[in-house]
């Protein structure tokens, strides 16, 4: 692994994470770490009084999960089958500007004297605050102003917005506060860093309606091309002086200064209802008659529920605890929960990767959602259902039958433009069966795998069928493929997605009845072809315990690492394509990963001898591979690697190791810290239907625990110098196994 230098941004707190100054040069970074959201909505932790000074500075983003715009991907040379057309989630109205000013001064970071700026949020009630204490240059009049904000996780289409304003040393000013709904917002423009920025620039959003009625102000509008609309609102607790202008609301208010002041704005967003309007006006009209502090009490309860099931505790280094608490709040922040969205590589943070969604929800985010919350797993489940047709239409592309799920997307259709890294990785099919079969393992669900499924089972077997052939002498063969390595592109039968087709298929057989046969439509003969693709798919192993990548990667030249500064990572800045792929380097874990999904198709001595072989050729320019190596590190008691590995993708955001927080945190990398305690330390399998645990306490630490739940129990686990122990929460007995030994809860 390249040498990181951790260096602590933010104060290690256990249920916060908060700054006590403000840095213009940090302030987009920042502005990620304090998104609040609740997986349809996502409002960045910008300043609500920002101005020109933030112009280059700031990105004042709002999105909706979900929400996006289309625009032509432009090929020099096309292809039949290339994907169509970019997806961007958008930038939608902005419901934050608050303008303060005290005797015709503006109130702002940049003006005045400040002596007192902190931002804070907690994962305990899930509230942003900002607090700021104000000297006037002119008058001395001194003044202290608290923002409150959140994103309800109860109400859907809900946040809401509190400002204080306390007069510290005076009893007289002419203060105003106005309030605005900006609509005219853009998306960040494309920076040359293929991992961030839009493809399209300018506004998308044309308002086709204003609403003004009791006390609401709002907008419809509709995006240029994938023209989906939107309805945005804000309703104050006070009535004032309204204002509109194009694309605009704001109200205003006068006070003396003889008091403290609070107003509370309360926002909605609506997309994808029948009538976004009245749905918007209803969920404003409610929201204020509970008043922000009832609101507050909810996020309270539903974060209570969420944490005891959730929480990870782990003594004897504190910054590790704080991360991973800021993990798991980002994650349930980010996860669409509706069926109708997925979790985007950023979640609703930013706009790196243009709000798509990646593999790296079912095979790093949904363990983590299925062991603590198996609903929100069913859900993402659902959501990927949901967009079969797409995905049968996409294995036409390829001449193939059965569905092809894409790489990367937001409506279903392929969004990459890069076929060799996006298409190609056929693996996203049996990554997302690899997580159909671990709900119905962790959940007995048999209904949702009969009810949906099993059609997404069948038909992407069907395209893997297809895809592959019969090769005589090797049995069945997988070519043209990318596996998770996108530093290796385009070649044969890669290990990782052959074991995970063959896991795919087995799970499959297993599953058949006559039932299901009759109502798919499978013949014999098919069931036949599965079976023997499965027993005789091909894996390139050599003479000794090494086993190939894939059919080419131990023929090539190694990287000439030493001959690479640290300047030129991440690789793909620097170099072209293609003198990455002729030589031994990978971007992530590869087949390491195949050790952890197919643990119990590698010998103990393969897992040693390939770990040493591959570890050192990855760079790990992917936030998605250190959590990987912790977790076979610490199988293979290699412990010290392992915390190291553990550490970065812990702190992967909140030490901005990556250097791109500002696009949007890392949601995989988030996840990974969950797993790599999880299935890392704790060894968590499993085998035949039951749990299996191996152990482990780094000498770091005096203890972690967590809990997960598994078949309607709830278990607890903690490991500790002692050893550990099992505590079954609530539900029936249960057996499991620790360290090979039978244990009955």
């Amino acid at each position: 692994m390249k040498k990181i230098n951790p260096s602590i941004i933010y104060p290690i707190e256990n249920w916060q994470v908060s700054e006590t100054a403000f840095d213009i040069t940090t302030n987009q970074r920042s502005e990620t770490i304090f998104t609040v959201g609740n997986g349809y909505i996502g409002i960045r932790g910008c300043l609500e009084e920002a101005g020109i000074e933030l112009e280059n500075h700031t990105l004042p983003g709002t999105y909706i999960n979900g929400f996006y715009e289309t625009a032509p991907i432009v090929y020099g040379e096309a292809a039949y089958g290339y994907a169509e057309n970019h997806q961007t989630i958008l930038n939608v109205p902005n419901a934050l500007p608050v303008t303060i000013t005290m005797d015709g001064e503006k109130i702002s970071l940049f003006a005045g004297k400040i002596t007192n700026h902190t931002r804070k949020i907690a994962f305990k009630n899930g509230l942003y605050e900002r607090h700021i204490t104000w000297t006037s240059a002119r008058t001395g009049k001194q003044i202290a102003i608290s923002f409150s904000r959140l994103v309800s996780f109860t109400r859907k289409h809900i946040a809401a917005l509190k400002v204080q304003v306390t007069p510290i040393n005076f009893t007289q000013a002419d203060i105003t506060i106005e309030s605005a709904l900006q609509g005219a917002v853009t998306n960040q423009e494309h920076d040359g860093d293929p991992r961030a920025g839009a493809a399209f620039s300018g506004q998308v959003l044309h308002t086709k309606q204003t609403i003004q009625e009791n006390g609401i102000l709002g907008l419809v509008q509709e995006t240029r091309t994938s023209k989906l609309e939107i309805a945005s609102g804000i309703k104050h607790s006070m009535p004032g002086e309204i204002t509109q202008k194009t694309d605009f609301w704001s109200e205003k208010w006068h006070f003396d200064g003889s008091e403290p002041i609070e107003i509370t704005k309360f926002i909605s967003y609506v997309t994808k209802t029948e009538n976004n309007s009245e749905t918007l006006c209803t969920e404003l009209t409610n929201a204020s008659s509970l008043g922000f502090d009832t609101l507050l009490q909810e996020q309270t309860a539903f974060l209570t529920d969420f944490w005891e099931s959730s929480d990870i505790q782990v003594a004897g280094d504190d910054a590790l605890q704080q991360a991973l608490r800021f993990n798991a709040f980002h994650l349930l922040q980010s996860v669409g929960r509706d069926g109708k969205t997925n979790i985007a590589a950023k979640g609703v943070t930013g706009e790196g990767y243009e709000g798509h969604y990646f593999w790296d929800t079912e095979i790093f985010i949904f363990p983590f959602f299925v062991f603590t919350n198996p609903e929100i797993a069913k859900k993402l489940l659902e959501h990927r259902y949901s967009l079969l047709p797409n995905a049968k239409k996409r294995a036409r592309d390829l001449a193939c039958s059965g569905a092809l799920f894409p790489w990367r997307t937001i409506n279903g259709e392929e969004a990459s433009a890069y076929y060799p890294a996006g298409t190609a990785q056929i693996h996203i099919n049996a990554d997302i069966m690899h997580a159909l079969k671990l709900y119905v393992e962790v959940t007995g669900d048999t209904q949702f795998l009969q009810e949906k499924g099993l059609e997404m089972l069948i038909e992407t077997s069907r395209f893997y069928m297809d895809y592959g052939d019969f090769v005589e002498g090797r049995g069945f063969t997988i070519n043209g493929v990318t596996g998770p390595d996108e530093y290796t592109a385009l070649i044969n039968n890669n290990t990782y997605t052959n074991l995970m087709v063959k896991d795919q298929l087995e799970f499959l057989i297993a599953s058949l009845t006559e039932e299901i046969g009759t109502r798919f439509d499978i013949t014999d003969t098919e069931i036949k072809q599965w079976e023997q693709a499965a027993k005789n798919m091909y894996i390139h192993r050599t003479d000794s315990a090494l086993i190939g990548q894939d059919d080419s990667f131990l023929a090539k030249g190694k990287w000439p690492f030493e001959e690479t500064s640290e300047a030129q990572y991440p690789l793909l800045l620097h170099f072209h394509p293609m003198k990455i792929y002729q030589k031994q380097v990978l971007k992530q874990a590869d087949l390491i990963l195949a050790m952890v999904l197919q643990s119990e198709r590698f010998t103990a001595e393969e897992k040693l001898v390939n770990y040493d072989y591959y570890e050192p050729l990855t760079t790990h320019d992917s936030s998605l591979s250190p959590a990987t190596h912790a977790i076979i590190a610490a199988e293979l008691n290699r412990m010290e690697q392992a915390v190291s590995f553990f550490y970065y993708t812990a702190r992967t955001d909140l030490d901005d190791y990556h250097h791109n927080v500002k696009d949007g945190v890392h949601t995989a990398a988030m996840a990974g810290s969950w797993l790599a305690i999880v299935y890392g330390f704790a060894g968590l399998r499993i085998k035949n239907g039951s749990l299996h645990f191996q152990p482990k306490l780094p000498k770091e630490w005096a203890s972690y625990q967590f809990r997960i739940t598994f078949q309607g129990r709830l278990i607890e686990v903690t490991t500790n110098f002692k050893g550990t122990t099992y505590r079954l929460i609530h539900g029936e007995t249960i057996s499991i196994f620790s360290d090979n030994n039978s244990v009955q809860l």
